[in-house]
């Protein structure tokens, strides 16, 4: 059974039957164009094969909701990425434990990086129709088009997980599996900041120690000022500004405000903020930190020797080496000699002594 129209949070009452700890299919729809935060427009929920639609624009969750969805073991999702970081956002909690199908697919070598409809068609032999993707969720009332497509985006959930949980333990690699979904959790509860996002800048490659660190101040600074004022991060500062910044004389009053009249696109508060922080000598962090260095072959070759070792262990576990290790963390660990935080766990004890040895050698 599926719930003709949205409900609102406060209305959901959990279904007779439903026990402690039994897993639950969850899904959601938001708008993320002009913010920075996901708008979160609507909540799918897949409960003993009956589908509720929840309307998050009307009411708190019910105590009943938020026990199903705290309790559930596990939460059934695809991708849930962002589906997280609206849950967070919105209602300031998180399942408390994660199955996601997307990744247990790759895990057991049906496709890295499978969308939701290729996914139920290769494994259930079932259609989705995804027409509604990119309509407007927060519209007020929903067609009966987009309320068919967000019910048909959970209805596969429990089947999905009913056919690869099994594959995961036949391999052995469950284990390695819920440390993934865990350490997915913990990073969404979390939002940990980068402390060198310049290192991902690509235009900062090969630039000086102060042109760096003028760049790491503005990515820090964008990033803080973005969240605050719930703006997409190129409408407070956008990248052909933070460059230009890298640049420029700034020693002179007034020197911020002239280069961003030229180049680039930034909010009026970037003048006055970012001239006093960008004049400011280099701290104890900026004398030490990581340079993010001009590509060089030293470099290239050293990171195409970690790929191999990679590359060998997926071959000797049946891994995918895409789920492993990408290049950027080979690159970041290559030039620090810090294991990349998001790939912590498993990864580190079962790879760290094969790349360190690369790495020193």
């Amino acid at each position: 059974m599926t719930a003709e129209k949205p409900i609102k949070l406060d209305d959901f009452v959990a279904p007779p039957g439903i026990q402690l700890g039994q897993r639950i299919g969850l899904d959601t729809e938001f708008v993320r164009e002009r913010t920075f935060w996901p708008q979160l427009a609507l909540l799918q929920i897949r409960i003993n094969s009956e589908t509720f639609l929840l309307d998050p624009l009307q009411g708190e969750p019910s105590e009943s909701l938020l026990r199903c969805m705290i309790d559930a073991a596990p939460t059934l999702m695809h991708a849930p990425g962002e589906d997280l970081v609206c849950l967070k956002h919105r209602f300031g909690w998180l399942p408390g434990a994660l199955f996601d199908m997307q990744l247990a697919a790759a895990y057991v070598g049906l496709g890295v990086g499978l969308g939701y409809q290729a996914l139920v068609s290769l494994v259930l032999a079932e259609h989705v129709d995804k027409g509604e993707t990119r309509s407007d969720w927060l519209q007020r009332p929903l067609s009966d088009a987009q309320l068919r497509y967000a019910a048909s985006d959970v209805l596969h959930l429990e089947a999905l997980h009913d056919a690869l949980r099994p594959q995961l333990q036949e391999r052995g690699h469950l284990d390695w599996f819920e440390d993934d979904c865990a350490r997915m959790l913990e990073r969404a509860a979390q939002n940990p900041v980068d402390l060198h996002p310049h290192l991902q800048f690509r235009p900062a490659m090969g630039l000086d120690r102060v042109a760096q660190a003028r760049i790491r101040r503005c990515l820090i600074w964008r990033e803080a000022m973005a969240e605050q004022r719930d703006r997409p991060r190129s409408w407070m500062l956008d990248n052909e500004a933070v460059t230009a910044l890298a640049h420029a004389d700034l020693s002179s009053a007034g020197s911020v405000a002239q280069v961003l009249a030229r180049r680039g696109r930034a909010i009026r508060q970037a003048e006055r903020e970012l001239e006093p922080l960008l004049q400011a000598p280099l701290n104890e962090i900026e004398e030490t930190m990581p340079l993010a260095p001009k590509p060089d072959q030293d470099l290239k070759n050293q990171v195409g020797r970690m790929q191999q070792a990679v590359a060998d262990f997926a071959e000797r576990t049946g891994l995918p080496k895409e789920i492993l290790l990408a290049r950027r963390h080979l690159e970041s660990y290559a030039l620090t000699g810090e294991w990349p935080s998001d790939k912590a766990g498993w990864r580190q004890d079962e790879l760290e002594r094969a790349l360190a040895a690369v790495r020193d050698s």
